[in-house]
Order: C-alpha cells, then structure tokens, then sequence
C-alpha cells in the first residue's frame, strides 16, 4: 500500500541523519481507508521505544500527501535471508529473542496507567528487517490494532494469511499471544527453510491453519536442542491458553542452549555475505497489508533513484524542525560560552599547544551524502502477500 525511500536528512553544520521515507502510493493518497492506516501507524509506533523495533521520527505531509519519517534499516528481510536456505539454530534464537523482547515491549504497554493491549498483527518475515551489522528490528504496525473485547470486525483479517494464528484466521478477538503464534511460524521456517502451511490457494492454507498438524521442529532438523524445540512447540500452540506470551517465551529462549554470545556478529556476517553475492539495486516494494484473500506476486520492479538536497519535498519539513533544534542547541552552547568567558584563561604552556581539532574548511559540505554500501533505493520493507 505504500512506497518505502532510502534518503538523508541534512542539517545546519553539516548535519545529516539517514532516514527512510513512507508514503502512499499515488493512487491510494487519496483513499481515506489507507491514510488512516498510515496515521495510525504513526500513532502507535510513535508510542513505542525498543532496540528491536524501527522508531518513527516525524510524521507530516505535503501536496503529494502524507509521510512517515523513519529509522532506516540498512539489511535484508528475514524472507530474503531465508532464501538461500535454513539458517543455524543459534541464529534463529537470537532473532527470535530479538523479536519477542520488542513484542513483549508492545504487548505490555501502557498509556496513562491503562494497559494498551497492542496487537502488531502482521508478524512475518517480510516484516523483520535485520541489519548488515545483525541488528534485528520489527517493523510496519500498520494494521496494528488495540486489543478488543466485542467481538470480530472488519479488519479482522488483516495480514498474510500464511502466517495468522488460528484465532486471526477465524476473525475472533486478539491479544499478544496471536503474534507469538505467528513468530513461531517465522522461526520454524526459519530452522526448516520451508513454510508451515504452504499452499498454492488462500483458502487451503486457512484449512491447514486450523487443522494440519504442526510438525515439530525437531522431527526436521536433525540435532536440534529439545529445550528450543520445548519452546517453538509451546509459541505454535493452537490452544492459545496453553501459548507463551511473549514475555515467558522470551525468558524460556534465554535459557536454551542453542543461545550463543556472539548471535548478533554472526548475524552481520551472514547478512553481509548476503549483500556482497547481491549486488544490485535494492528494490522497492510495496509495503503494508492487504485483505487475506488477495494474493500479490512476489516481485517488484527495480527503482534506483538519488535524493539531492533540493530535491526531497518528503523530509523538507521534518529537516527544517531538526534544523531549528539544533540553532536553538548551537545557540544555547554559545551563551553559555559567552557566560563564562570572564573566567581565568589557561596557563600559557596549555594555551601555546597547538589545536588539533579540524578546521572549518575540513567539514564535508552540507550537501555532501554518506557513503552508501549500496547505491540507490534500498529494500527496507517487506512485500505484503499471501504465497
């Protein structure tokens, strides 16, 4: 539903910050449905303050509609890294870690003492972005809903299909444990390289959803601890009142042996092979849900575009408010300066040393970009589909 760019904010002596654009699509801006899809997704994740999920820095618009100014994730999505094949079991913990703590995180939340009951709803791995250092981040809560109490409604179903707990498929209210549900299926393929409810039609992968019975992790790939393989069958219950929540399946996956202290180094690497063996230009996707019932190719064309600094009407605004922001810090520093300028000078020996800091003219000029591992738009955002 939304166009996801890789640009830079620039600010006053020689500022810059990567960030990512998300915006409508053209055709959609004017759908009042998906702009208050964006807004709340503005809303929610604006709330939300964890390691392991992406932070939304502003969120504004412009004659071409609205936008989100967020982190940007330089990386691959877990759909993209599992391509090549199952990953190592002590990979697969830490990602699951990394997610749980972020869902655990949202799960709990609270605003003005009242508990938030959020539900991310969308768990998949085109939505888990890890980085080419192995930081691993949660992303897009647009269709992230609080939970309720009266019953099904409309956008109850929501998400991939492939990857809904049994309670989503069937329409009826959610808590936490439906996302747990759904990040055990990412696991477990993750482990088997295969998805668990595959189906070349919507409808047979509700029928195995509901009914197929879950094959233990274990029983496919040989060697596998039994304390991970004890908690991914504990996150893929389908009784959701014998499910962990995220906080319990979070403390259970700290304790398994397959858990390693160098998980987020040997993450990078595997990510960076990734990109060095796929060189060219990341793609943009579209990104964001669509009803369970449509199906949506798993391609995209290429677009390699470059965002001088005259040329960015999505950041324009949010640029010019960290431009103020930081006058108002430069601005403040200096009277400070000013304040204690009357205050007794250095002994010559420390003042005749000379300064080693660089000056103005060694400063990269304002509009200078970052240097890129990739050039061009990068892929920071999964393709919603139902495969």
């Amino acid at each position: 539903m939304a166009e996801v760019f890789a640009a830079t904010a620039h600010g006053v002596e020689g500022f810059m910050r990567r960030v990512a654009i998300k915006r409508l699509r053209p055709e959609l801006s004017r759908d009042e449905h998906f702009v208050e899809l964006l807004r709340q997704e503005a809303r929610l994740q604006g709330l939300l303050h964890h390691d392991a999920i992406a932070a939304v820095f502003d969120f504004d618009g412009d004659d071409q509609g609205q936008f989100l100014v967020m982190e940007r994730v330089d990386g691959v999505d877990l759909r993209q890294l599992v391509s090549r094949g199952p990953l190592p079991p002590s990979l697969v913990a830490h990602i699951g870690v990394e997610i749980l703590a972020g869902l655990a995180h949202a799960h709990e939340l609270e605003v003005d003492g009242q508990p938030l009951g959020l539900v991310h709803r969308d768990v998949s791995p085109h939505n888990v972005m890890v980085s080419w250092d192995g930081g691993v981040k949660l992303i897009d809560f647009g269709v992230a809903e609080v939970a309720r109490a009266e019953g099904p409604h409309e956008s109850s179903l929501t998400g991939k299909l492939a990857y809904m707990s049994p309670e989503q498929a069937l329409g009826l209210p959610l808590d936490g444990r439906s996302d747990v549900f759904s990040l055990g299926l990412v696991l477990h393929e993750l482990l088997t390289g295969r998805r668990v409810f595959a189906s070349p039609t919507p409808r047979d992968v509700r029928a195995r959803l509901l009914r197929l019975p879950i094959p233990r992790p274990r029983d496919l790939v040989p060697g596998l601890a039994a304390d991970f393989d004890e908690v991914l069958t504990h996150m893929l219950a389908r009784d959701r009142g014998a499910r962990f929540s995220a906080r319990v399946a979070h403390e259970a996956l700290l304790t398994i042996s397959a858990i390693e202290g160098r998980g987020r180094r040997d993450l990078g690497a595997l990510v960076r092979q990734h990109l060095d063996t796929d060189r060219s230009p990341q793609s943009v996707h579209d990104h964001g849900a669509r009803p369970a019932s449509r199906s949506q190719a798993d391609t995209a064309s290429t677009l390699t575009v470059s965002l001088p600094r005259d040329s960015r009407p999505p950041i324009r605004r949010a640029a010019q408010r960290w431009r103020r922001l930081i006058a108002a810090i430069v601005t403040l520093v200096g009277l400070t300066c000013a304040t204690h300028g009357d205050h007794p000078q250095a002994p010559p020996a420390a003042a005749a040393q000379p300064a080693t800091s660089p000056t103005p003219a060694a400063m990269p000029p304002p509009s200078s970009p970052p240097s890129e591992p990739h050039a061009g738009v990068h892929r920071i955002a999964g393709v919603s589909d139902d495969r």
